[in-house]
């Protein structure tokens, strides 16, 4: 059996941004937009609201799953599953964030590494 090669973080990031363009047929609020600014921007200002909304949604999940733990609750196997969701989720609405906003992999991979060269918080 031949070996799969790894996927890159690249192709990652090329998968998600194709899977959801943001255009009208996906987003017909896109179709309404009229703010008086460069449509391109507007595109842009309504895809950063949008990823940040979906990013709000996959911490909230989050949330609900880990904080009853703060109250001494012990829950069972379902918390993994959940868990693992949002944190994928998570990561895709990241990357398709960074990507939004005119990172490459590369790029994106090179402001991590100052960023911890640097001792910053995340």
């Amino acid at each position: 059996m031949a070996q799969q090669e790894p996927i890159t973080l690249q192709q990652v990031m090329d998968m998600i941004t194709g899977k959801w363009p943001f255009d009208s047929k996906n987003y017909p609020a896109l179709g309404k937009l009229d703010g008086g600014f460069d449509p391109d921007e507007q595109v842009a200002r309504f895809a950063i609201n949008h990823i940040v909304k979906h990013q709000l949604k996959a911490m909230g999940k989050l949330a609900e799953v880990m904080e009853p733990f703060d109250h001494g609750h012990r829950q069972n196997f379902v918390v993994r599953d959940r868990l693992d969701e949002a944190v994928v989720k998570s990561f895709i609405n990241a990357v398709r964030l960074a990507s939004m906003t005119g990172f490459s992999a590369q790029k994106l991979m090179e402001a991590c590494a100052e960023i911890l060269r640097h001792g910053e918080s995340a």
